[in-house]
């Protein structure tokens, strides 16, 4: 059986040093190929592979589109494409928003899972929410290893703590402890050991729009996640879509305060001219206008106070 010798990474708030830590650990003899997603801003030149550079015995690079792939080496998914490790080259997308993510840790560990199965050792740093659980297990359905930073270490202990929850996970570690867990299984000969975990998947329409285009959108679950697609190819953890319903609220309410105001000064400055007939109605519209914006306000006041999950 083929060795082990596709490593993905991905992390979130907090990722950089954390990834710049792991890799600065890895041997320059190390049989593998090593792909890394960290969210990143949209537009503009990413440092990444710079910072990396200088801590790692292995080169670093951001591939370009078909970039063979040679063991040894690191690949950094450059800014606003999704990087996708193939049987034999990794790829470039700039496919559907996964988790409101372009790159996407869970993009970039479905395409590992499904090219190279059990050779896929995954692992997930420190983060908000809950992108790379998902990604996880699919690594985990095709025998695949499983290494997760301990919650008490990562800068932020939210994408550890999912995955922990959502997936089975085979080892939790601390930064300094995973690159020689990673070197071991790399190195290991027999693999046959880790049977693939199979777990069901079903699928029902979705009572919920799309946050991204507005499209009707299905419901999975797998295991012990819950995630929506549409038919776009938008896709959320249950988690990214309550961050990203909240966010719609938040927006909403705004736009609603805004035109709220607006209509109130409109109001009054027709109260001014008004004759002695229309001035008794318009004076109550006024009121009851003032009265919602004040609703509105404490609406605004409240959704500001909700915990982020």
């Amino acid at each position: 059986m083929s060795a082990r010798n596709v490593v993905v990474i991905g992390a979130s708030a907090g990722g950089v040093e954390a990834v710049r830590k792991l890799i600065s650990l890895l041997p320059a003899d190390l049989p593998a190929a090593v792909f890394i997603t960290l969210h990143l801003p949209e537009r503009g030149q990413s440092p990444l592979t710079d910072i990396f550079s200088r801590e790692s015995a292995l080169p670093v690079i951001h591939p370009w589109e078909e970039t063979e792939i040679q063991e040894g080496h690191i690949y950094v998914a450059p800014p606003d494409f999704h990087l996708l490790p193939g049987s034999h080259t990794v790829r470039l997308s700039r496919g559907p928003k996964e988790n409101l993510m372009r790159p996407c840790i869970n993009t970039m560990f479905r395409s590992a899972a499904e090219a190279h199965a059990e050779r896929v050792i995954g692992v997930v740093l420190t983060g908000l929410l809950d992108d790379g659980a998902a990604g996880l297990w699919e690594i985990q359905q095709r025998g695949g290893v499983t290494v997760v930073q301990h919650p008490e270490e990562a800068t932020f202990s939210s994408m550890p703590q999912n995955a922990i929850r959502g997936v089975k996970v085979q080892h939790i570690l601390r930064i300094a402890e995973i690159p020689a867990v990673i070197s071991e299984v790399v190195r290991r000969e027999n693999m046959a050991h880790i049977a693939p975990v199979r777990e069901p998947v079903t699928e029902e329409p979705a009572i919920q729009s799309c946050p991204e285009c507005q499209g009707a959108m299905k419901r999975h679950t797998f295991g012990r996640l819950i995630g929506y697609s549409c038919h776009i190819g938008h896709r959320f953890s249950q988690l990214s879509m309550i961050a990203e319903k909240s966010a719609v609220v938040e927006q909403s309410l705004w736009k609603a305060l805004s035109q709220s105001e607006e209509l109130v000064v409109l109001l009054e400055e027709v109260y001014l001219d008004a004759d002695e007939a229309s001035a008794p109605a318009l004076l109550r519209e006024i009121h009851q206008r003032k009265a919602s914006h004040a609703v509105l306000e404490r609406m605004m006041e409240r959704s500001s106070e909700t915990p982020l999950l």
